[in-house]
């Protein structure tokens, strides 16, 4: 028996951490997020204010560092976005999620005459939170898994389309221009032979091409690429196209 108590001791304390109802949380949060700029209304000491704050997810940070709470409800419909992730990062936060059709349909409700606002919006998603806790999911890292799932895999398409274009243009290079391919190696892509194919895109170009400027293209290039503390190898190894002008 005293067993099955601990037992059930053990699960009313997990669920009381993991289901905190709103009276719980010293401050509460509600988001009406946009591209450019995020409409927050703060809920603390029975008070409320609104705010407004732009995208930047520094500024957004600075923000709840500025509460100095530990303990925070963050209200906010679902979204996949950079400031979803960095609440979710945020060991401060608590988010609760809520359906965009849901937050509609009470703003409605909420809202008789039917106008609508930034700062009702987060009105609303305040008074949902208060009065309908059940209507709200809290989520969890797990919940920007299918963001970055999606992330992975556009990065691996895009990593796929530079692999066929560089392909693509090794092949021609073979036929045409055969120099510049021995030169550049495996770096076919870098921005630096880009932009080198761009201005000389044929050997008659390069051999055209005045002794000043050619100079001017690869010192230019390699200052950019020293403040960046990039490997200067790959590029540098770019300027043996010069030597086919003194040849």
């Amino acid at each position: 028996m005293l067993f099955f108590k601990s037992i059930y001791s053990l699960g009313v304390k997990m669920y009381n951490v993991t289901h905190k109802k709103p009276s719980d949380y010293p401050v509460i949060v509600a988001i009406d997020w946009a591209d450019e700029k995020h409409d927050f209304r703060i809920l603390r000491d029975n008070h409320e204010e609104t705010k407004v704050i732009s995208n930047d997810l520094f500024e957004i940070q600075d923000f709840f560092c500025s509460l100095q709470c530990n303990s925070i409800a963050v209200v906010i419909e679902s979204c996949q976005s950079a400031l979803m992730n960095l609440l979710l990062s945020m060991n401060t936060l608590d988010v609760y999620t809520v359906h965009p059709t849901t937050s509609s349909k009470f703003a409605k409700t909420f809202h008789v005459s039917g106008a609508k606002s930034d700062r009702s919006d987060t009105k609303a998603l305040l008074e949902l939170y208060l009065k309908h806790p059940d209507k709200v999911n809290k989520a969890d890292s797990s919940f920007s898994k299918g963001s970055l799932k999606k992330l992975n895999l556009r990065r691996r398409n895009l990593v796929d389309d530079r692999t066929s274009l560089t392909n693509q243009l090794t092949a021609l290079l073979k036929i045409y221009y055969p120099q510049a391919l021995k030169v550049v190696g495996n770096h076919l892509y870098a921005e630096i032979f880009m932009e080198f194919l761009d201005k000389y895109p044929s050997p008659q170009s390069v051999l055209n091409a005045h002794q000043i400027g050619i100079t001017k293209f690869f010192n230019k290039r390699s200052t950019v690429v020293k403040k960046q503390k990039k490997e200067l190898k790959p590029y540098v190894v770019l300027l043996l196209l010069y030597t086919m002008k003194m040849s």
